[in-house]
């Protein structure tokens, strides 16, 4: 990863900016963010300092962009119903389960067959809220229908139509989420990702050639820093490309040139 040029002058090398999540291209430019402004020998060259300064703003500005795609204004609303919907079928669940030692044969029958339907579905408060909604949904519609009267013969209504109520605006809110204003979120992220790309190029293309022209202050330690984070992130953070595409990957040069970044990583 660390390449050098005819003059055998160690540079910078390149990685595939566009290829990384919105988490990993957020916290390599932290990385490299920090490596340039804490250097004892870049922080006292002020060109490199100065387009160091440009790169932190853009980095803040990502950071901000992200925070908001991952909080959208529904997330303390979904928050909110969801530990309501819980709340109300974690109490069916212990009143089914209370009911299963009733006295009375066909009421302690009734109670097993909503029990054993309760295990069927296998529904964990903690799962994934999509998954849990679809489940309530169709435990719902089962109580409804083909459960309904073991659900009246244990006045167990009131829990089913709660339910089925919380379940709906759950649901409602999942469906709204991904809204206009939160595709306006994620363009807004992908500039700033563009943004920062833009201002990394310039600073390593900066580097590279202060480095190629000679200069009397030694930046090895940093490149070296900053090649073994490129390393690091080829091997551990980034999604490998195919064997044959990786014969394709362009070798490092003194100046990276790296394709514009996405906030559609995965």
């Amino acid at each position: 990863f660390i390449m050098a040029n005819e003059s055998k002058v160690i540079q910078i090398g390149t990685i595939d900016l566009h290829g990384m999540t919105n988490d990993a291209h957020f916290m390599y430019m932290k990385d490299v963010e920090n490596a340039m402004e804490t250097d004892k020998v870049a922080k006292t060259m002020e060109r490199i300092q100065a387009n160091v300064a440009i790169l932190k703003a853009a980095v803040d500005k990502e950071d901000e962009y992200l925070i908001l795609s991952k909080k959208s204004q529904y997330t303390d609303q979904i928050t909110a119903k969801d530990k309501e919907r819980d709340s109300i079928f974690r109490g069916y669940r212990t009143a089914v389960k209370g009911l299963l030692r009733m006295p009375v044969a066909d009421m302690a029958k009734a109670a097993a067959d909503l029990w054993q339907h309760l295990k069927d579905y296998d529904i964990d408060p903690n799962m994934q809220l999509e998954r849990e909604t679809a489940r309530i949904m169709n435990l719902v519609d089962d109580l409804d229908t083909k459960y309904a009267a073991q659900v009246r013969k244990l006045s167990l209504q009131p829990y089913v139509d709660a339910l089925e109520a919380a379940n709906g605006r759950v649901n409602e809110l999942l469906a709204t989420r991904t809204d206009e204003s939160a595709q306006q979120i994620a363009g807004a992220l992908r500039k700033a990702r563009l943004a920062s790309d833009e201002a990394y190029l310039d600073t390593v293309c900066l580097i590279n050639a202060i480095v190629v022209m000679g200069t009397d202050k030694d930046l090895t330690p940093l490149i070296n820093y900053l090649n073994a984070n490129i390393k690091r992130y080829k091997e551990q953070v980034m999604t490998r490309a195919k064997k044959k595409d990786d014969d394709k990957t362009p070798p490092a040069t003194g100046c990276p040139q790296a394709s514009a970044s996405s906030a559609d990583g995965r």
